[in-house]
């Protein structure tokens, strides 16, 4: 039993920071996740898209005033845990590139989990 818990103190731990965000186990967590595609070749009416790897997501959280980053994966996708009633903005950030769609994703008194949160690049690194 001991090593049950010390195992899933540590998963809990590497997700913590692998994400960039906070866990704790006291409150229900929730997910905060998307992915960051870049615009490739296509017609204006039928684009075509391919996931943006090592893009950095900036998380603010609006209660405490910390920030922090995670990256997009080599599937452009990237994934925060949030403790319930977290309340910030999420955004996507590089160098050269602008983003469709919302600058941030805002968030306030979150009880669900929140998905597709995408960003499409609209002008090239």
């Amino acid at each position: 039993m001991k090593t049950r818990n010390i195992l899933f103190a540590l998963m809990v731990i590497l997700t913590a920071s692998l994400t960039g965000c906070k866990k704790d186990n006291t409150v229900p967590n929730f997910i905060i996740s998307g992915t960051v595609w870049s615009v490739n070749h296509g017609t204006f009416e039928n684009p075509s898209y391919s996931p943006l790897s090592d893009i950095t997501i900036r998380i603010e959280d609006t209660i405490t005033n910390t920030i922090t980053n995670t990256y997009t994966d080599v599937n452009g996708e990237y994934i925060c845990v949030v403790p319930e009633h977290w309340s910030g903005r999420i955004r996507a950030i590089a160098d050269g590139i602008v983003f469709k769609g919302n600058d941030w994703w805002y968030y306030t008194d979150v009880t669900f989990n929140h998905t597709q949160q995408d960003y499409w690049q609209i002008l090239p690194r």
